[in-house]
């Protein structure tokens, strides 16, 4: 075993899982970011591939076992229900640790990939001594974009990947290892799907809610008041949005025309330094 969470158990995949990796990568649906299924040769070469990750790097994507129920004559604890860990990519001229996943569509919109993708993260700053982690991510992949944003990443970057003869779009989301050690801290205030439950009333964690909440809005972009208020309507359940509109703004998080009809977010970010905090 690799990683536990309160569901789920990941450990290094071996041959024996190639039926239950087949039913992933054979799955049209599940593999419409890779432009379809895979054949048994291309199953059998990303399981060769990930042997080799845990031998050369010493991981790379991980067995995701459902520590409870699964499908019926499943032993409890066997059933292999995705994939995720972490991985070396190219990134430009660097090398960068990305988290991935991959899972069974019978276990889709059930927070499994949120899950695992969190523990993983965790893994790669505490144990990999990562300064940041990636999530790279076909722009169409709205399920796995929101996984990321999820695992408190936002846009850094993007570029075009070439596969099967088809220009992807991917994009580029990433978290550091301060934005991970200040959203630790926030923790408790966030429930499984992200959302802020509470704003805290120390000053401290409220900043660095605020840094959190920054995070979710992409740099470049012009948003109209009402589509501000979709995003942090969209990352709190607490139905105050005005106020966490105007704090980010007096904050200088975002910047918006004296008549409030654009926002956008600053080009440059405040700093924990400015507001005399350290992690």
């Amino acid at each position: 075993m690799i990683l536990e969470t309160n569901r789920l158990i990941l450990r290094e995949m071996q041959q024996s899982d190639y039926p239950a990796l087949c039913a992933m990568l054979q799955d049209d649906e599940v593999m419409y970011a890779y432009e379809g299924a895979f054949s048994d040769e291309e199953a059998q070469a990303w399981l060769d591939m990930q042997l080799r990750r845990y031998a050369e790097d010493g991981f790379g994507l991980w067995a995701v076992i459902l520590k409870e129920g699964g499908q019926e004559g499943v032993k409890m604890g066997d059933q292999l229900i995705g994939q995720c860990g972490i991985t070396w990519q190219s990134l430009a001229d660097r090398q960068v640790m990305e988290v991935g996943y991959i899972f069974n569509k019978d276990y889709w919109h059930q927070g499994y990939a949120t899950e695992a993708a969190r523990a993983c993260r965790d893994y790669a700053f505490e144990k990999l001594a990562a300064d940041e982690v990636f999530s790279i991510i076909r722009d169409t992949n709205m399920a796995s974009i929101g996984v990321a944003r999820r695992n408190g990443m936002s846009v850094s970057d993007s570029s075009v990947k070439h596969y099967r003869g088809v220009d992807m779009p991917h994009i580029h989301f990433s978290i550091d290892r301060q934005s991970w050690s200040m959203y630790r801290k926030i923790n408790r205030f966030l429930d499984s799907q992200g959302r802020l439950t509470a704003y805290p009333a120390k000053y401290k964690l409220r900043v660095f809610s605020q840094f959190y909440l920054a995070s979710k809005f992409d740099p470049g972009l012009v948003y109209s008041e009402g589509e501000i208020n979709s995003v942090l309507q969209a990352w709190h359940s607490f139905d105050d949005w005005a106020m966490l509109r105007r704090d980010l703004y007096d904050s200088r998080f975002l910047g918006r025309e004296p008549d409030c009809s654009q926002y956008w977010l600053e080009a440059n970010q405040p700093t924990l330094a400015g507001f005399r905090l350290e992690v």
